[in-house]
């Protein structure tokens, strides 16, 4: 059987597949966790305290979590405030981010950097994920247009930085850090380029996998692969964290992480119930035609011990028959 390693493809058949995006998504959001990620990925932010940093985050804003209660108010948490997840630019199309934010730095001359961070199970998932994040870099900086720049005054276009956390990365990827930005090249002679003319986008991919928060190759690998970690409990997530990394997670994040796990285990006995299933069907129809109330049976069953002992009675006898009578 496949492995069913945590956020994996593998879940993309349950209802609930989404619950546990959300979470993810919303631990990832919280401005401790932001600021972990930012402090060595921006350079802009280099130099500065995880404290300052947080101070520097604005318009945090998560794609697929409710951002309004019953009454159609707002929700007022900290990691939902401003920016929209949505880009809706005309003859462009839409796209949808998984968290949103930005970042104003008053000691730079009031520098101000959107940024969006974007949680990969699958390191292949059929296309270069570098090309896509250009793309999500691009749109970034389109949908500005009108609003901190118009056609008039390109000079306000605001850098951006497109942040992938690719957690179940092959062992080649993972423990990695990977940054993509525009540099200049003279081709002709030689001239000063002023760097803020050119630096507008970055497109970083931080490759992460179960054996992460082991090898603690960084800080910040062995922070996440933490939170993101399918083997540890939430309980050994947050001592963890408290010991190693001086973090006190908030009631938010440590919420978060119980959902999480406790997702990640239904899920995982629901693949192993569902693979079960499949299999003694499969095996079945070896032996004859599977009548379409059995069929019925079988998938009504929850009890994988059951369906077990159905599988090894399954390969113990030669024909339908035979087995319809030892599980009446």
């Amino acid at each position: 059987m496949e492995p069913i390693t945590y956020l994996s493809k593998s879940l993309d058949a349950y209802a609930g597949r989404t619950e546990l995006d959300a979470e993810a998504k919303k631990i990832t959001a919280d401005k401790g966790v932001l600021a972990r990620i930012l402090q060595s990925n921006v350079a802009e932010l280099s130099g500065y305290e995880l404290q300052e940093i947080e101070t520097f985050i604005e318009g945090i804003e998560i794609s697929q979590v409710p951002l309004t209660s019953e009454t159609g108010q707002k929700s007022k948490t900290e990691a939902i405030i401003g920016m929209n997840t949505e880009d809706s630019v005309p003859g462009e199309g839409r796209i949808t981010y998984d968290v949103r934010f930005y970042v104003c730095i008053p000691e730079k001359e009031h520098i101000k950097i959107l940024l969006n961070i974007e949680i990969q199970n699958d390191f292949y998932p059929g296309y270069d994920l570098v090309p896509r994040g250009v793309f999500y870099c691009c749109r970034m900086i389109s949908a500005q247009m009108d609003t901190e720049f118009t056609g008039e005054d390109y000079d306000g276009i605001k850098k951006v930085y497109s942040i992938w956390l690719c957690l179940n990365a092959p062992q080649i990827e993972a423990d990695t850090v990977t940054s993509y930005s525009i540099m200049p090249k003279n081709i002709v002679g030689e001239t000063d380029l002023e760097r803020h003319r050119y630096d507008l986008l970055n497109v970083t991919l931080i490759g992460l996998n179960e054996n992460s928060y082991q090898k603690k190759v960084t800080d910040l690998h062995g922070y996440l692969g933490t939170i993101f970690s399918q083997n540890l409990s939430s309980g050994e997530k947050i001592r963890i964290l408290e010991q190693d990394y001086g973090v006190k997670p908030t009631k938010e994040v440590k919420e978060g992480l119980q959902k999480m796990k406790g997702l990640a285990d239904w899920y995982e006995a629901r693949g192993i119930e569902r693979t079960t299933k499949d299999l003694l069907i499969r095996l079945l129809e070896q032996r004859g035609q599977v009548p379409e109330d059995l069929r019925h049976k079988i998938d009504a069953e929850n009890d994988v011990g059951i369906l077990r002992n159905w599988f090894q009675i399954g390969l113990e006898v030669s024909c339908m028959q035979e087995f319809l009578e030892k599980i009446s």
